[in-house]
């Protein structure tokens, strides 16, 4: 453990002060995302195992489902709360009535979608059909480009797993990463990237590959800053059959 003094003046170490909440602005960063079965499709690491087509400027985006049911009247869910980033890299949320297969623009426009959560619902008090948020034209609920997506019968969040955008007046600092793949005769590739929010091009960071069942813990001597406007995301793929991933992020969040 690293060194510094405290407010009273005494040498403890940081993560301690952190702990106790003496170092203003400083808070203890940690992100689990587990996937049960991924395949030659890379994909954050998260239960949805998908990699989110993301845009590069702010816009509106489309809400939808694919059941009729998700609707204002509906047995299903009927209102969403969406949160996600402007383009100043706020945080920014609004409530969407739900129109079933049907597309609802929000009011906002969005450089990120970070969060789709169920609000209220009908009688089957959950979602009846994954819901959508993404642009393009919609089919049967589903948008052409998806830019997040909530799992039917979840009355709960989306599940972003290893991944984070950075807000306004945010750094945060990486500082440790833990992996685990299993693999089935094949190997598995792990990834730690970054990239800015307005960009389609990733930096890997990290790098974990294995053709057998393994996990690597490293922590990073000189921690990977991500100021606002940034985002990371621990992905996983496969060379030939699916396998089943998780990822551990840990860091400091400091603001201000």
């Amino acid at each position: 453990m690293a060194l510094s003094i405290t407010r009273l003046g005494l040498t403890e170490p940081f993560e301690l002060q952190l702990s106790k909440g003496e170092l203003s602005g400083h808070a203890a960063y940690y992100k689990f995302g587990s996937i049960a079965s991924q395949g030659t499709t890379e994909a954050i690491i998260n239960s949805a195992g998908y990699l989110p087509a993301y845009q590069t400027a702010a816009g509106v985006a489309k809400i939808s489902s694919g059941s009729i049911n998700d609707a204002a009247a509906g047995t299903g869910c009927r209102t969403v709360l969406i949160t996600g980033l402007n383009d100043t890299f706020a945080v920014i949320s609004e409530t969407i009535t739900m129109n079933g297969q049907t597309e609802v623009n929000t009011v906002n426009s969005y450089l990120r979608i970070t969060n789709i959560e169920p609000q209220t619902f009908g009688a089957g008090g959950v979602s009846d059909g994954i819901i959508y948020a993404g642009t393009g034209t919609v089919t049967t609920g589903v948008p052409a480009t998806v830019y997040l997506r909530c799992a039917a019968g979840a009355a709960a969040v989306a599940d972003l797993g290893a991944y984070a955008a950075v807000v306004v007046d945010t750094e945060l600092y990486l500082t440790s990463l833990n992996v685990t793949a299993t693999v089935s005769s094949n190997t598995a590739t792990l990834l730690l990237k970054s990239r800015a929010l307005t960009s389609t091009t990733w930096t890997d960071l990290y790098t974990f590959v294995t053709t057998t069942n393994n996990s690597a813990y490293v922590v990073f001597p000189i921690p990977f800053k991500l100021v606002a406007g940034t985002e990371y995301a621990v992905t996983s793929d496969a060379s030939a059959t699916t396998i089943s991933a998780s990822a551990i992020v840990s860091g400091v969040l400091i603001t201000g």
